[in-house]
């Protein structure tokens, strides 16, 4: 799905989150891209978004900040590579202990260690 805020109610990220939060059994949550970062931020902000089922996370680029929602995520997958700062998913990383795998990131981070050295000593 893609998050489009333009003509949306102002309340569509804070509905979202509320809807999320109200399916145990979500495993794999789609989100490709949105119209306005800040609008997703700000929901995610909201205490009660921690997204507890969530396994399985495919982003597209710029929606990063999905990941530290999902403490029990186990595989990220950016669609279309991320090309927004690696670091913040570097960070969330340590952070996410059932974190196997991440694929879709540039070719770039990955030489220069940045992803490898925060996953590893992982048992998987």
């Amino acid at each position: 799905m893609d998050l489009q805020f333009a003509g949306a109610p102002k309340d569509l990220m804070t509905k979202f989150v509320d809807c999320l939060v109200q399916l145990p059994n979500l495993r794999t949550l789609d989100i490709f891209g949105t119209s306005s970062i800040d609008p997703m931020k700000q929901g995610l902000k909201r205490e009660c978004a921690r997204f507890l089922s969530i396994r399985e996370l495919w982003i597209g680029d710029m929606l990063g900040t999905f990941v530290g929602s999902c403490p029990n995520v186990e595989s990220v997958t950016a669609v279309g590579g991320l090309s927004w700062d690696v670091g913040v998913l570097c960070l969330q990383a340590k952070e996410l202990k059932r974190l196997k795998r991440v694929a879709g990131v540039h070719k770039l981070h990955v030489l220069r260690g940045e992803l490898r050295d925060t996953l590893v000593g992982r048992s998987h």
